[in-house]
């Protein structure tokens, strides 16, 4: 792939505690780049257990920093760059971004051109109605069947305690905008860049998508 000027940053999903760019997110990194004809830099960011939030976070934003001023031939400015992520890495994409207009002065990094996310994981308090409405249903084959096991209340439970997890037990984080983008006050989303965010109607995380999209005024 030639370097253009224009460059991806993927981060991978995994609950922040999961996977590789090495192993299960090769082919797709590969699909990306083949695609959209940009040279990609996919990161492997610290997880949990060892590292909690804000690791992750300052990760990202270690990389974007530095995929600003380098590509695959060397030191060179980019003139685009595009932020991709699922799941929480799609969460991580908008908090990434999100730290950046926090606190632009210490973060010293542009802000990405645009993002697209998959199935984007925004809110680690789960309290959004399509972790019961979206439940998986044998009998109608209708809901979540990746992160729904036929319980509502089982199911936000464990995805919260994964969200705990990564805050490290501290619970005051879970509505941290950096760990939760959901939770972002109207003064940051205003400065988002444009973003793309993919998801199903049958996904536990249609909602979280479906408020950003309704607060931007997109449409499906």
């Amino acid at each position: 792939v030639e370097d253009h000027g224009a460059r991806v940053l993927f981060l991978h999903g995994g609950a922040y505690a999961y996977y590789s760019p090495k192993d299960a997110y090769r082919p797709l990194t590969t699909k990306i780049a083949k695609a959209t004809g940009l040279p990609v830099l996919a990161i492997d960011y610290r997880l949990v257990p060892e590292h909690r939030f804000p690791a992750p976070v300052e990760d990202a934003v270690t990389a974007l920093r530095w995929i600003w001023s380098n590509g695959p031939s060397g030191q060179t400015p980019a003139s685009k760059i595009f932020v991709i992520g699922d799941s929480a890495g799609g969460g991580l994409t908008i908090a990434t971004i999100l730290a950046l207009i926090k606190d632009p002065a210490t973060t010293n990094t542009p802000l990405p051109t645009a993002a697209v996310t998959y199935s984007a994981y925004t809110d680690l308090t789960c309290s959004l109605p399509s972790y019961t409405t979206r439940t998986w249903d044998e009998e109608t084959q209708f809901g979540d069947p990746i992160f729904s096991e036929g319980d509502a209340e089982a199911d936000a439970a464990g995805a919260k305690e994964s969200g705990t997890e990564y805050v490290g037990g501290h619970t005051e984080n879970l509505k941290n905008p950096l760990a939760s983008p959901y939770w972002a006050p109207e003064e940051w989303l205003k400065q988002l860049p444009p973003i793309l965010m993919m998801v199903g109607d049958a996904e536990v995380c249609v909602c979280v998508c479906v408020v950003y999209f309704t607060y931007f005024d997109y449409f499906f």
